[in-house]
């Protein structure tokens, strides 16, 4: 494996600023490199597994993936207090950031990479999106929203 590139950024979304990092492999992004854009849990799983989350993303890049983590509206580093952010606006933050990353790259097959929660965002959101050729991974996916509303 090669050493990758790690760059943080925001972007200017829909709901305000949303905190960035890419991770691209040391020769760049090729049109066989999968552009996997992860969508994170909610609340103390997103801070729990944040670790877990930035070393798989660095591996992927390494092995000649492109990987874009970010933060919803309202949580991690991304601009927003917790009480204005809500599901609508996590699923335009989720559109906004696809669009970009294909906009960035493309060349390269789009991969939504949830964990938890980020699950059902990515589940919902492919129900209306418009754009093509979208695969999905669920790491540990919920079922139900309720059981994450009940642990706040």
């Amino acid at each position: 494996m090669s050493p990758c590139s790690i760059d943080p950024f925001f972007l200017d979304g829909p709901n305000g600023r949303i905190f960035c990092l890419l991770f691209t492999p040391a020769d760049g992004v090729h049109s066989d490199s999968p552009l996997i854009v992860h969508v994170p849990p909610f609340g103390e799983e997103m801070n729990k597994s944040r670790k877990m989350i930035v070393t798989q993303a660095r591996e992927l890049a390494e092995a000649g993936g492109c990987v874009l983590l970010f933060d919803l509206y309202g949580t991690g580093d991304s601009e927003g207090e917790f009480e204005e952010a809500g599901w609508e606006g996590w699923l335009r933050d989720l559109d906004f950031v696809s669009h970009w990353a294909v906009a960035r790259f493309p060349d390269a097959s789009l991969w939504l990479w949830g964990l938890r929660m980020g699950c059902l965002l990515i589940a919902e959101y492919l129900a209306t999106s418009s754009l093509a050729g979208v695969r999905a991974v669920f790491w540990q996916p919920l079922y139900s929203g309720g059981s994450v509303v009940g642990q706040l």
